[in-house]
This record gives structure tokens, sequence and C-alpha cells, in this order.
């Protein structure tokens, strides 16, 4: 609330030649500053009686609208933070099982099932593998996991591919019959 503060200087005019505010030469009044005579100003205050600051329910309501603001703006920084990292965990656990099959599918890595490996690069990310028939008899279902353990669910992560593949002993068989067909 704005309180208005007036500042009156009143002279004590005793000149009996002053008739209505004019002077018998014709020029108005003086007023004197309040440098020259202080002891002749008084204050008058619309409202109350003296200008005041802020008071001290307006100092905590402002506090308090002040700290609920900040509480909400740190929920969303928390919030963003958190999404960015679910989004930098995902999108390495796709290049991670994406990797792995392509060195399965290679023959870098055996054909057998494994579980719960630690990849050599960081031991929190873990990777299995299923192998498992396909719908035809030369044919293998082979499902890669990639897993990332982390404190809580702020760093956890997974990923699964799965792909088929054309069995390798068919293709071993398959070289041995034709070189010995050639012989």
């Amino acid at each position: 609330m704005r309180r208005l503060c007036i500042l009156v200087v009143i002279e004590n005019d005793t000149n009996p030649t002053r008739q209505r505010g004019r002077t018998l030469h014709g020029a108005p009044p003086r007023i004197k500053s309040m440098e020259r005579s202080p002891s002749l100003a008084r204050r008058v205050s619309v409202g109350q009686s003296s200008c005041r600051g802020l008071t001290l329910l307006e100092v905590l309501l402002s506090l308090a609208l002040f700290l609920g603001a900040l509480a909400v703006l740190s929920q969303l920084w928390y919030s963003g933070v958190r999404a960015s990292m679910q989004s930098q965990l995902r999108t390495q656990a796709v290049l991670r099982c994406e990797s792995k099959l392509n060195e399965v599918v290679a023959g870098a890595v055996p054909l057998q099932p494994v579980s719960d490996v630690p990849f050599e690069d960081d031991s929190s990310w873990t990777w299995n593998m299923q192998v498992l028939p396909g719908p035809h008899s030369d044919v293998w279902l082979v499902i890669v996991n990639v897993a990332h353990s982390g404190q809580g669910g702020l760093s956890s992560s997974g990923h699964q591919l799965s792909r088929l593949i054309r069995n390798p002993q068919v293709w071993i068989n398959a070289q041995q019959t034709s070189t010995d067909d050639q012989k």
C-alpha cells in the first residue's frame, strides 16, 4: 500500500501591511523553505500519521511467493536433467545393441547363448544373447539384450534387438559338399 506524505511550510505572518495574501507593493507572500526555518515546518500525511516502509506481513508474503516459484523452477530443471540423461542412455543402449548384433552376424562373437557379460569399455553396461530355433529348420532367431544398471530410475536403461540368422552349419556343410564333389 502506498502512502502519500505532504510537506507543508507555514509562515507566521504578523505584518499588518499585508492584505489578503498580498503585500502593499503587490508581491505574493513568501513561503519560507525548510532549510531556512525547519522549526516552522510540519508534516501532514494523508491516511496515517507517518510514512512507513513494508510491513512484516508483506515481506513474508513476498518471500513465500519467491520460494514457491523457486521450488517450481527447480522441479522443472530436475525433470529436464532426468529426461536428458534417459535420452542419452537410450541412444547408447541402441548403439551398443546394434553393434553387438552386428558382431554376431559377422562371426566375431560365437553364436551361443550368453548372459550378463559386461562390455569391455564400460562394465556398467552388460549384454546377453539368446539363440532360439527360427521359423525354418536352417534359420535361428538371435535376441540380444543390452542393459545399463544404475542407481535408481535415473540411470537405468536397456534395449533389445532380434534378428533371423541362417544357421552357419548349413554353409559349412554346403562348402564341404562342393569341395568333395570337385575331387
